[in-house]
């Protein structure tokens, strides 16, 4: 399948006039080493200054390019050189391209012991993806719940990954803006940190409150601390901090904080409402009706005189 649509203007229109004659100069100086296709998405590599040849990956759909990223430090006005240097070998040489097998293809050819020894390999090479499968192996195969007769070894404890969740965010926050410049009408970023929240509240449901305030503490922090990155683009952040603001209000009437954890827990609500406004007026007053056993009906209570106001 070829990029639809694909055509001189339309690489020209996201270039600037510098990165357009680059481009086209790497285009016929053969810098593109090396351009593959696998389904809807082109990687290629293309020598430039660097010793090592920068990487391209270039996604689109059946309309247009969707999003267009280059390994090389440029971050200026609209695309590198070397992904107009990628394009125009797309648009004037396609007979060049050679079609690779999905990931989903490759996956499948791999028994589960090759598929682990594929994973170490890329995690000994690329150490950092280790936060990323720890998340992810958190999200799909959180701890099983245990039997109050049975004790849970603390190895089989999983602990969250603050940075790792701050990182994440900041990512979906950075994407959803990419994704908006590029003609994107959708709201990426409050679908999915809706999920994260979503995921949050699992770890309150499951009495492992530990986990749920360190998950919704990174939460709301990275998004108080950056929410400015998608504000200028019209993304608002009500609806995040509703969500935000219900599911801490849960955590606390159904969790046996200690009197340090609530002195400092009410501390941050109070400095996040301050720079998010009365969104989070609902989880303080459940510092003082929370009882020995969590009152359902007071949560339920909270919510609606919360609501009452908008």
């Amino acid at each position: 399948m070829s990029i639809p649509k694909l055509s001189q203007v339309l690489i020209r229109s996201h270039a600037n006039t510098k990165s357009w004659q680059r481009g086209e100069a790497y285009y016929y100086d053969g810098a593109v080493i090396r351009v593959v296709q696998r389904g809807n998405s082109i990687g290629a590599e293309v020598q430039g200054n660097d010793i090592d040849p920068y990487r391209v990956n270039i996604d689109f759909d059946d309309e247009t390019i969707d999003i267009a990223y280059c390994s090389c430090p440029y971050d200026y006005d609209g695309w590198c050189k070397h992904i107009v240097a990628t394009l125009l070998v797309c648009l004037h040489n396609p007979e060049s391209i050679e079609i690779g097998s999905s990931l989903e293809e490759i996956l499948d050819r791999l028994n589960e012991v090759q598929t682990q020894n594929l994973i170490q390999e890329l995690v000994a090479n690329h150490p950092e993806l280790i936060d990323d499968i720890e998340y992810f192996a958190a999200r799909v195969a959180p701890p099983a719940i245990k039997k109050e007769s049975l004790p849970t070894p603390p190895q089989q404890q999983i602990t969250i990954n603050a940075n790792s969740i701050r990182k994440k965010l900041r990512n979906i926050l950075t994407d959803s803006v990419q994704h908006i410049e590029y003609g994107g009408e959708e709201d990426l970023a409050t679908e999915e940190i809706s999920s994260l929240i979503q995921d949050a509240q699992l770890y309150t449901q499951r009495k492992d409150t530990e986990n749920a305030i360190a998950m919704l503490t990174a939460i709301t922090e990275t998004c108080i601390e950056h929410w400015d990155i998608v504000d200028d683009y019209g993304i608002e952040n009500d609806e995040v901090a509703q969500q935000l603001s219900e599911v801490w209000c849960e955590t606390i009437l159904s969790s046996n904080l200690s009197v340090a954890d609530k002195v400092d827990l009410k501390v941050n609500l109070e400095f996040w409402r301050n720079d998010w406004g009365e969104y989070f007026d609902l989880p303080l007053p459940a510092f003082l009706t929370k009882k020995a056993s969590p009152s359902i009906e007071a949560l339920q209570h909270l919510r609606l005189s919360r609501r009452s106001k908008n």
